[in-house]
Parts: structure tokens; C-alpha cells; sequence
């Protein structure tokens, strides 16, 4: 029988246990993000669900959107709490002001130009 050194076999084994990380940020701009493991269609208004993060005033500020593909509009959903989670707000959809026109030139509208062509792609779900 073959012996596997201490250290290969530590290092296996600390690979197997070490928590996968689930944040895959992708750039839009130098200070606005993101996270391509968040992305998703929402199951039931068919909207592309994506959290984002921008850089404000010496930290990150972290959203929920909803991109509306075939309207072109964009929905903000609500914020990231410290523990990870959202706090998705209960009228987001029926509320004029949490959505509107995605606007000409700005960041969502390059993240919709990459985001829109995939979204058969992307997994479906509801909202956290």
C-alpha cells in the first residue's frame, strides 16, 4: 500500500471542508458591481433578479434589483441586511416609486445589455 504524505493529505482535506464562496462579482464600472451568483429570474413576474453593490463614501453599498427585459425598466427591491439577507420590499412591483425607465447611459443599463440576452439561461425562482 502507497503512503500519502501528512501534508498532502491535511491540505485535502482542509479543501474538502473549506466553505465554497458564493460571491462572483462581476465589473460594470470601477465602483459598481454584480454578483453573478446572485442572478436569477424571478418566477413570477419574469424579471431578472441581480444584487449590486456600489462603492460609496469608503464602503460598499449593497442592492436588489429587478430588470424588467422586455419593458426596459428597473425595480429597486430593497438592501442587504449584515447577516446576509434581503429586506425585499412588500410593494416593490405596484409601488411607482421603486421603479422606473432604465435610464439611457447609465450602469443598469450596461448590466441589462448583458444580463437580458441570458435570461432563458439563468436559474428561476422567487424572491429570498
Amino acid at each position: 500500500m502507497k503512503r500519502v504524505p501528512f501534508l498532502s493529505l491535511s491540505i485535502a482535506l482542509l479543501l474538502m471542508t473549506a466553505p465554497a464562496t458564493a460571491e462572483d462579482w462581476r465589473e460594470v464600472s470601477s465602483d459598481y458591481y454584480y454578483n453573478a451568483d446572485f442572478v436569477f429570474v424571478d418566477f413570477w413576474t419574469d424579471f431578472i433578479v441581480v444584487e449590486t453593490a456600489q462603492w460609496e463614501g469608503g464602503d460598499y453599498d449593497y442592492g436588489l434589483i429587478a430588470i424588467d427585459c422586455d419593458g426596459w425598466r428597473v425595480y429597486g427591491l430593497g438592501s442587504k441586511n449584515p447577516d446576509g439577507t434581503f429586506d425585499v420590499y412588500d410593494q416593490w412591483y405596484s409601488d411607482p416609486t421603486t421603479g422606473g425607465p432604465i435610464p439611457n447611459g447609465s450602469l443598469v443599463v450596461k448590466m441589462a445589455n448583458r444580463l437580458c440576452p441570458m435570461r432563458d439561461s439563468l436559474p428561476m425562482t422567487e424572491l429570498p
